[in-house]
This record gives C-alpha cells, sequence and structure tokens, in this order.
C-alpha cells in the first residue's frame, strides 16, 4: 500500500550528524519504495543531498526553546501548533519522529494524531553531558510523551536500557537498529587517500571517524597508536572528525606529530575512499547510542576494533543463508564479535588498545578473514532491509 510518510525532526541536512542522514536515508527508502515522503524540520526548506528524492519542508519555531526549555510556555505552545499543522495539511498516514525531546513531548500533546513512531538521538537519552535532561529535570515528560507513542525505536541495547531506566512503557518499545547505504561502500572510490595526504603507497592505515566529544577518547586512542608507532614505522593513524584537531599537540608530545593525519570533515567519494583505502577501523568510544561510523566500516569490509560499550551491541537481523551464532536471548548482537570480525577492548585501556591494533597490524590474514566477516554482516543492515522494519 502507497503511503504519505512524514518524517519530523528539528535537526536535518546541511547539519552533518548521525541523525540527519539516518532520516535522510530513511526518507530515501521509502521515496523509491513508492511511497510519497516529506521530511518537516526546524532548519531548511532546501534539499542539499544530490541524491535526495523527497520534499523537504520547514516549520517555524519561537526563538529560545533551547534555552529556556521547548517543554515550557511558548515554546511548546508553538511546537504543538506546529505538529498540527504539519498533519492537518500534509495529512500523513505514517510519521517517522525523530528526538524525543522535543518532537516526541509535542506530539504526544495531540489527540488525533496518525500512528507515530519515535527514534531517539541524543538528548532524550544521554545524562553523562550537561543536555536537556539535567538542565531541565524533564525524564518524567520524555518517558511520558515516548509511552504515548505507537512505537518507541531502540535502536541499540544502551537506548533499550535507557528507556527502561525512564519507564516508559515496555509494550511501546520496539527494536530497530540503524542500517548502512551498503552499495556506496561496494563501488570503487576514485579519491586516493594515500596521495590527498601524503601517507606512502605500501604504509598501513588506522582510521578512526567522528567529531570530537569527550565520550569518543581521542586522548586514549592517540596514546594507544603511539605505543604502535614505536613497534611498527610504516602505519599510520588517520583522524577524520570536526574539532579533532584540537589533540595535535598531544601528537607532538608523543613525538607521533609525523604519523597521525588529522582531518576536520571528508564527504562523499573521499570518505568512502578513507574507509575502503584504511586497514582496519579503530574506535576508543566508551559510550555509543549507536555508533553508525562501526557500520560504514564493516560495510567496507574493515576489521573493527572497539571497547566495550552497550551502544555497540545492535537488535540483530537475522539471515537464514548466513545465520548468526551470536545472538543473545533478547534478540542482540554484539557490532564486533571478539576474534571474528574484529578485537575488543576495555575502555580507557591503552595497552589492550594497542595490542589489539598490533595484533591485527602484525596478520594480514587475520584481517582478511575479520574484514570478509564484517562485509557479510553489514550486508543485513541495509537501510532498504532496515526502513521496511519501521512500517511493519
Amino acid at each position: 500500500m502507497i503511503m504519505k510518510i512524514a518524517l519530523i525532526t528539528t535537526s536535518f541536512l546541511p547539519a552533518i550528524g548521525g541523525a540527519e542522514f539516518v532520516v535522510h536515508h530513511l526518507a530515501q527508502q521509502w521515496s523509491l519504495q513508492g511511497h510519497n515522503v516529506c521530511v518537516f524540520n526546524s532548519l531548511t526548506d532546501e534539499i542539499y543531498h544530490p541524491d535526495a528524492n523527497y520534499s523537504v519542508k520547514k516549520y517555524r519555531l519561537i526563538r529560545g526553546g533551547k534555552r529556556f526549555g521547548f517543554h515550557r510556555h511558548p515554546f511548546c505552545w508553538q511546537g504543538v501548533r506546529c505538529m498540527k499543522n504539519i498533519i492537518k495539511d500534509y495529512q500523513p498516514d505514517f510519521i517517522s519522529a525523530h528526538f524525543g525531546y522535543p518532537i516526541a513531548v509535542w506530539l504526544s500533546k495531540i489527540t488525533s494524531c496518525p500512528k507515530w513512531l519515535i527514534t531517539c538521538h541524543g538528548a532524550a537519552l544521554k545524562t553523562y553531558e550537561r543536555n536537556v535532561r539535567r538542565r531541565f529535570k524533564v525524564d518524567d515528560i520524555i518517558a511520558n510523551a515516548l509511552s504515548r507513542s505507537n512505537g518507541t525505536v531502540a535502536i541499540s541495547r544502551f537506548v533499550r536500557n535507557a528507556y527502561e531506566e525512564l519507564g516508559v512503557d515496555s509494550s511501546k518499545i520496539v527494536d530497530i537498529p540503524h542500517g548502512v547505504d551498503f552499495e556506496r561502500f561496494q563501488v570503487k572510490a576514485k579519491a586516493n587517500i594515500r596521495d590527498k595526504f601524503q601517507i606512502r603507497q605500501n604504509a598501513m592505515i588506522v582510521l578512526s571517524v567522528g567529531r570530537d566529544e569527550f565520550v569518543k577518547d581521542y586522548e586514549s586512542s592517540i596514546r594507544a597508536f603511539s605505543q604502535v608507532a614505536k613497534n611498527i614505522a610504516n602505519v599510520y593513524y588517520l583522524i577524520i572528525g570536526h574539532k579533532t584537531n584540537r589533540f595535535r599537540p598531544l601528537t607532538e608530545e608523543l613525538g607521533i606529530s609525523d604519523r597521525v593525519i588529522f582531518c576536520e570533515g571528508l564527504y562523499d567519494d573521499e570518505l568512502v575512499a578513507a574507509y575502503q583505502q584504511s586497514d582496519m577501523f579503530f574506535s576508543a568510544s566508551y559510550a555509543e547510542t549507536f555508533g553508525l561510523v562501526n557500520l560504514e566500516a564493516m560495510a567496507a569490509g574493515l576489521p573493527l576494533i572497539i571497547t566495550r560499550a552497550d551502544g555497540t551491541v545492535w537488535p540483530a537481523i537475522p539471515d537464514t543463508d548466513n545465520p548468526s551464532a551470536y545472538v543473545d536471548g533478547d534478540g542482540y548482537e554484539p557490532a564486533v564479535i571478539d576474534g571474528v570480525n574484529g578485537l575488543v577492548a576495555n575502555p580507557h585501556n591503552v595497552d589492550e588498545m594497542a595490542d589489539a591494533i598490533l595484533k591485527l597490524l602484525n596478520d594480514e590474514k587475520n584481517r582478511k578473514q575479520m574484514g570478509n566477516y564484517s562485509h557479510t554482516k553489514a550486508k543485513r543492515y541495509d537501510w532498504n532491509r532496515i526502513s521496511k522494519i519501521y512500517l511493519q
């Protein structure tokens, strides 16, 4: 059945972040499947992604909501009014809502609302930052709003646990992971990362992707690489992410500034090239809601080294042709199965991280085997498949 689908979010492209690309991929896939799709957001009326085949419309909010709280008057009143206008004018059959705070809070106050699923990103989930939950003490408001949805999407074990701790109605929690544009990583990129960053053609590359946040723990990852650099001369560490350049003084202190390359951002073909032309993916992050970059690395056929974090345990996607033996009783599976498609270290443990990197760099056969498993696993998480689960 062809449907009218509204995706409602606060932030969207050209803002860059995991949530913005999740919304884009869902909208793109539903449109390709024949549905009429529009993304409603508070930033823009323009379509910025070159492949987008959906509509984009902007709704207008009163300034001050971020500072004083979107749940307070008059910001909540205006938000609810925007949601009502979207429903009245667009008349969607289904709403894919994003950001539990404030979108779910606003939608929950509408009595005659079409079926809506809410996918939370960041603010409604995290308590380890000075975010809205700590600033405004809105846990009960968020929990009540999520419980009034038709379904609250848990993209990882971390997110499910966060919902349960908030007190969200357990019957409303639906386990659906994020996905990856698998085919994007199967086409050989035209860019040459070694040429771009003046890395020797025969050198090995350890790759990290993600903007600087304290939970990413780039300090530990750089210190771990400094141990690796002392043992292997022909290896470089490429870090791609906004504001990561602030760690350059640390690399100078450790004497590895010529072996660590910082890049504020790579996009499109160059980003794909970075994944495809690296030898392994490395993340020292100790807290993730999901970790999209891990899935992208897997789609590019890379072995991964990550730390133990609930956000890297995802709802398993079954595959009758290649059944996984690593799904637990709750239907979850680790992104990285230790010793199968990568290695797992304890958070903040620099020595363990360094040992894991050295182990893979010194074993090309094992790297390729792990990368092959990553590649096979990532195919199950293609956005085309994930998007259809939302509509079931």
